[in-house]
């Protein structure tokens, strides 16, 4: 397949010896296509010497002067856009680049380094060798070396699938950890990339509320000794042993309080996406739980879709027959189900009831607000201070119906990867 080449030029003692070596280079790599990176210097000491060999015959080539050759972030900025239009205009992949940095002044040799780390797959090219008392590679003693930087590749993959992790962008994050685990075979890359991913597993999971295999996974991930080791390091594993009875007590607990709060954090990660329209139908079906949560645990399991009369106090019978259906069920709205609460004399459903009623409607504003946004029955967006608003009020809702909220509050929260 054709291969292009880009060369930093210098100029050494005379030109030639850097010519012969670039000569070399060139030769062993058999480019198509190459990209001399010169300063004006060089350009005309060193590249005449290149061009007059026999090996630049029949091979295509073009001049990349650098407009400062002491500045390496103005050479790094200069040589990727060079890249950039390489792979564009010539149709090449960074897998057919090379990048020879032999040659040319220090900050040359930088800057056009860590603009081809910029795109995975360059390879690097580097002439070594034994060295005479000027530290130049003695002529005839030159070694090639080629490599491909992977395990600089699988850092900066690493690094970035763990800020995206600690932003709950799971699949992006997956995404990533998974390029990073085809770059190296080494154990113990291998592992520290298997282990992110199981944890990048564990909380999409549970962020999509696949609360049984988010649980099993993070078990499996924590009976691991080397695992936990890397947790540890990570600063994730005291919150992870707090996740998991949090989350046990979610999956095997009809109407748990966790789940309420579980949905009160899941709309605050939502919300720190920016997607306020998802947040806040996450806070609507929290409050519905709530009433929920609140009529089965403290009054004799009632269900709001299907309340049992019998359940009920003699005094409400009356009330709640005549909104029976056709077939004798009774099924509670939201609005109904705080309503039952309030008749039953609790202190949520009084709370809801009086923000719902009261001068202020502040809730009902709030639910209107919802009920009109895109995913539920208009068109309308729901902004940040708007959730933070409804959010405000479910938390206090939420104060009122669980005793232990702040402590269940903070088992819930997912870790954040140190490293």
């Amino acid at each position: 397949m054709p291969k292009a080449m880009i060369i930093t030029v210098g100029t050494g003692r005379t030109g030639e010896d850097i010519a012969k070596a670039i000569s070399s280079s060139i030769k062993n790599q058999e480019p198509s296509h190459i990209i001399f990176v010169v300063t004006n210097f060089s350009k005309n000491r060193t590249l005449p010497l290149i061009l007059q060999d026999k090996i630049m015959s029949e091979r295509s080539y073009e001049i990349f002067i650098i407009q400062d050759e002491n500045d390496v972030e103005q050479i790094e900025i200069e040589c990727e856009n060079m890249i950039r239009k390489i792979i564009k205009e010539k149709s090449f992949s960074s897998q057919d680049l090379v990048v020879d940095f032999t040659t040319g002044t220090k900050a040359m040799s930088v800057g056009l380094v860590l603009a081809a780390l910029n795109f995975q797959d360059i390879s690097l090219s580097y002439i070594s060798g034994r060295r005479d008392s000027e530290g130049r590679v003695i002529p005839g003693e030159e070694i090639i070396r080629i490599q491909t930087p992977n395990r600089i590749y699988y850092h900066s993959l690493f690094k970035e699938a763990v800020n995206l992790f600690n932003q709950y962008q799971f699949e992006a994050s997956n995404q990533l950890i998974s390029q990073a685990k085809s770059l190296l075979q080494d154990k113990e890359y291998l592992q520290r990339a298997e282990s992110l991913a199981q944890l990048i597993t564990a909380y999409s999971l549970w962020d999509k509320f696949e609360l049984q295999n988010a649980l099993e996974t993070l078990n499996v991930l924590t009976k691991l000794s080397d695992t936990k080791k890397l947790l540890q390091n990570w600063e994730v594993l005291n919150i992870i042993e707090k996740n998991k009875p949090f989350l046990y007590r979610e999956v095997n607990t009809k109407y748990a309080g966790e789940m309420a709060i579980d949905l009160l954090e899941n709309s605050s990660r939502r919300a720190q996406e920016g997607k306020y329209d998802d947040a806040v139908a996450r806070l609507y079906r929290c409050l519905e739980y709530l009433g929920q949560y609140r009529l089965y645990n403290r009054y004799n399991q009632i269900e709001t879709k299907s309340v049992d009369i019998n359940k009920l106090p003699k005094s409400l019978h009356s009330k709640y027959q005549n909104i029976q259906d056709e077939s004798g069920e009774i099924t509670l709205s939201l609005y109904k189900s705080f309503e039952l609460l309030k008749d039953l004399n609790d202190e949520l459903g009084k709370e809801f009831i009086k923000d719902y009623t009261g001068k202020e409607k502040e809730i009902k504003k709030l639910l209107s607000i919802r009920n009109n946004s895109i995913l539920a029955h208009g068109f309308q967006p729901i902004g940040e201070s708007q959730f933070h608003s409804l959010k405000e009020i479910l938390e206090k809702y939420i104060n009122i119906a669980i005793d232990n909220f702040k402590e269940l509050k903070k088992n819930s929260k997912f870790p954040q990867i140190k490293i």
